[in-house]
């Protein structure tokens, strides 16, 4: 982002892992790290967002509300291959999986071409609406056995 010039805020815990590569290498100029933040400071930085990272630093079973959040404000979403995510994201289309630091550069540098309607598009799959609606079709096959 930084190399990029685009204008950044890190907020939240930040993985040890990437920690160094965001807080040793960040130029102030361009990038804010400001820790972490309540949900209304968070929805409030997500309207404004084009890009949202998300590095979580264990496996989780499905998306994170934060990443359901992000998607419906039209951010394209960078993450690690952690959990479901790749299935979550599809790269050029609503986001990017990046595996190391050039990844990550490049996947910034190109989400100004994602589509933010494809994001928003992505978002609509995890809404409860669509998840009753496929637990009820599940359900309805397991009768039917």
């Amino acid at each position: 982002a930084v190399k990029n010039k685009i204008r950044t805020i890190f907020a939240g815990l930040i993985n040890e892992t990437y920690r160094n590569l965001f807080l040793q290498n960040i130029d102030y100029n361009w990038a804010t790290y400001i820790g972490q933040i309540d949900t209304a400071e968070k929805i409030k930085l997500m309207k404004k967002a084009r890009v949202y990272v998300d590095l979580p630093s264990h496996n989780i079973n499905g998306p994170r509300l934060s990443v359901k959040q992000a998607l419906s404000y039209g951010c394209s979403i960078v993450s690690s291959p952690m959990g479901i995510m790749p299935e979550v994201i599809k790269n050029g289309v609503n986001g990017f999986i990046i595996r190391d630091e050039n990844e990550f550069i490049n996947a910034i540098a190109n989400s100004r071409d994602i589509n933010q309607k494809k994001c928003w598009d992505s978002a609509q799959n995890w809404s409860v609406d669509k998840m009753v609606s496929s637990f009820n079709t599940v359900v309805a096959e397991v009768v039917k056995s």
